[in-house]
């Protein structure tokens, strides 16, 4: 929170007010996402999970597919942890970077 809003201390805290609203009940098709979209939430099937590379280089790729395409999510960091979560032929919620299974 420091660098990214500059809340620094307690008092900052206080007097911060946010200057947008991010709508998380508004779930959008795989083809609504352009290049000026800055927080997508998508639904969808996981069709393939992939890991690659080696040591430094390793990253998760998975492939959601939703009724109006594909898109392809990447992890390089806490793949141990999301692998466990994406599973091939399970329903995903992503929101920005994160997957939620269910």
């Amino acid at each position: 929170m420091k660098k990214e809003l500059g809340i620094f201390t307690f008092q900052d805290l206080l007097e911060h007010f946010p200057y947008r609203h991010v709508d998380r009940t508004k779930v959008n098709l795989i083809r609504e996402i352009g290049p000026g979209t800055e927080f997508i939430q998508v639904a969808g099937r996981i069709t393939s999970v992939n890991l690659l590379g080696d040591k430094r280089a390793r990253r998760l790729v998975a492939e959601l597919r939703d009724a109006s395409g594909t898109l392809e999510l990447v992890w390089f960091q806490g793949i141990n942890g999301v692998q466990k979560l994406v599973q091939v032929g399970g329903s995903s919620l992503c929101m920005g970077g994160l997957v939620f299974s269910g």
